[in-house]
């Protein structure tokens, strides 16, 4: 799972984002963001352990 090319590629889309807001000084988006990152990890992540 963790070295998928699709999981690698949206998380790496997902730092980008994050990385993105923070250069803007928009931490509104920044949250939004961080948000996005952690609720698709954990979708990532959960059926490995299912």
């Amino acid at each position: 799972l963790m070295y998928h090319s699709r999981v690698t590629e949206e998380a790496l889309d997902e730092h980008e984002a994050i990385l993105a807001a923070f250069t803007a000084g928009d931490p509104r988006a920044a949250e939004k963001a961080m948000r996005v990152h952690i609720e698709n990890s954990r979708d990532r992540l959960l059926p490995a352990f299912e």
